[in-house]
């Protein structure tokens, strides 16, 4: 190289001297860049994921990966992407028209969970710029189903036209440095480990269970080994040893029984006048894909529900005894909680 730049210049060539820089290795770059706040925390990821598949971690492929390019279903969420906030609504009357902050503890379960808890899905450079937006613009809408639930409510004197949730920014500051802090912490005990684990010839020859491990104890600090169900739907959902990030390949007990009860509303579909049938049955697979599903509404699930029970009152009945079973999953819950509001709301307007 320094022959051909002396051809170049000639006799006219600089007296320089070029000194080899020594190459830093990669776990030590991904470290001083996790201490610049300065530094986008979506391209310290993406150095992440290079080292993610130099240690043939599959965990930290997965994790980084979501990270980035966000979460697909709440399933998958971890804890510290799950914040409680509160809701400021729209009130009106004949008189008056104001906003104030939603009284949650009158709504229905079902409703009060989805409204007081805010999950963040995005990839984390749309997170990274949610910093720059107005404080003002930072809202989650409720869907037309809740304000539908508050509005049942008895003894309102106002009628809610609209509300959100609030999305505050130390919500989105905690999202982001808690993912700077837990790489940074899985980066040095991998390098406590091997201090030259950085260097590429060196990476290789760690033993990806004991990275799986670091990255248990690292990422996923509230995993507590092999467990058989996720508990609720606000904590973090690591399901089983096989299934640490994404709970798709995670065996439940309990949901069989749910959707297969659920499947087996399809053998009163009898009762239903044929032009109606379709509509019906497409019904009945939506609830059951949405015990598995978490990414669906609930006022889809409300909705699918309705129309259930509006087409046969024997299918009505047996929603009325999905309401017994025992309930262990998040989307278990949820398709409970959509059939007892929609039976609460048909036992009422029957009034």
């Amino acid at each position: 190289m320094i022959e051909e730049i002396r051809r170049f210049f000639g006799r006219n060539m600089p007296n320089v001297t070029i000194e080899a820089r020594p190459s830093m290795s990669l776990i030590e770059d991904i470290k001083n860049e996790i201490l610049d706040h300065k530094i986008p925390l979506s391209s310290i990821m993406r150095k992440a994921k290079v080292l993610a598949y130099k240690l043939e971690n599959e965990q930290l492929k997965t994790w980084v990966d979501m990270e980035l390019n966000g979460y697909a279903r709440e399933c998958d969420l971890p804890d510290y992407r799950r914040h409680t906030t509160l809701s400021v609504g729209i009130f009106v009357n004949r008189a008056w028209r104001t906003e104030q902050q939603v009284p949650t503890h009158y709504l229905p379960s079902w409703a009060r969970d989805a409204v007081e808890t805010i999950n963040y899905m995005q990839g984390l450079s749309a997170i990274e710029d949610m910093l720059n937006m107005d404080q003002s613009k930072l809202q989650a809408p409720w869907d037309a189903v809740l304000i539908d639930a508050f509005n049942r409510i008895d003894g309102l004197s106002m009628t809610m036209v609209g509300a959100w949730r609030a999305v505050p920014k130390q919500h989105i500051i905690h999202v982001l440095d808690t993912v700077r802090n837990r790489l940074l912490s899985f980066i040095l005990e991998i390098e406590a480990l091997d201090p030259n684990a950085g260097d590429i010839p060196s990476i290789g020859r760690i033993n990806p269970a004991t990275t799986g491990h670091i990255f248990d104890r690292c990422i996923m600090t509230n995993y507590q080994g092999p467990v058989q169900n996720i508990q609720g739907n606000k904590g973090s959902n690591i399901a089983t040893d096989s299934a640490k990030i994404s709970c798709s390949s995670a065996t439940y007990q309990g949901s069989a029984s749910l959707a297969s009860s659920l499947a087996d509303l399809k053998r009163d579909i009898d009762d239903v006048g044929k032009d109606q049938r379709q509509h019906v049955l497409d019904a009945i697979n939506l609830l059951v894909r949405a015990i598995d599903d978490h990414t669906l509404p609930k006022s889809h699930l409300v909705g699918a529900i309705e129309t259930v029970a509006g087409k046969s009152p024997r299918m009505m009945d047996r929603l009325k005894s999905l309401c017994s079973v025992a309930a262990k999953e998040a989307g278990e819950i949820s398709v409970q909680r959509a059939i007892e509001y929609v039976l609460q709301s048909s036992s009422k307007s029957s009034k």
